[in-house]
């Protein structure tokens, strides 16, 4: 089985610490330096447990917690999605019954913020149908 994968791109480096199979500890990596970016573990390709986002010069940003790839509680910072022009990534931060929203532009101006009421057991609606979902997220989905 599979120990350790490393894996470079343009976004960085990242390297996987594979637990078994189906589970991974994951390490990312700033591009231009050996500066950690984010945190995190895998549970079947979904992020679960602990995502927590440094800053270029180590200084922790933002942390969520995620089940299965479900935003369960905290802030994460997101890619942009496929159709969203002017768009450099977003965040959302789930409280409670609560969903907040923040779209920030290529000069990581704030361009839009929602907060939505969360129905039946967290599901958000207004928020899925523009597009932004908070389920189902993988690494490739992190900004």
């Amino acid at each position: 089985m599979l120990k350790k994968e490393e894996l470079f791109s343009k976004e960085g480096r990242l390297v996987k610490s594979f637990n078994d199979a189906n589970k991974a500890q994951c390490e990312w990596y700033y591009s231009d330096s050996e500066n950690l970016k984010y945190r995190f573990q895998l549970s079947e390709g979904y992020l679960d447990g602990a995502v927590i986002k440094y800053d270029s010069n180590g200084k922790e940003m933002a942390r969520a917690v995620l089940n299965q790839g479900k935003l369960v509680s905290g802030t994460i910072n997101l890619q942009k999605g496929y159709n969203n022009k002017n768009i450099k990534y977003y965040s959302l931060t789930k409280e409670q019954d609560y969903l907040h929203m923040n779209l920030y532009g290529e000069e990581d101006e704030l361009f839009y913020e929602a907060k939505e009421k969360l129905y039946l057991g967290g599901q958000s609606y207004f928020n899925q149908d523009l597009g932004f979902d908070i389920a189902y997220l993988t690494e490739s989905h992190l900004y």
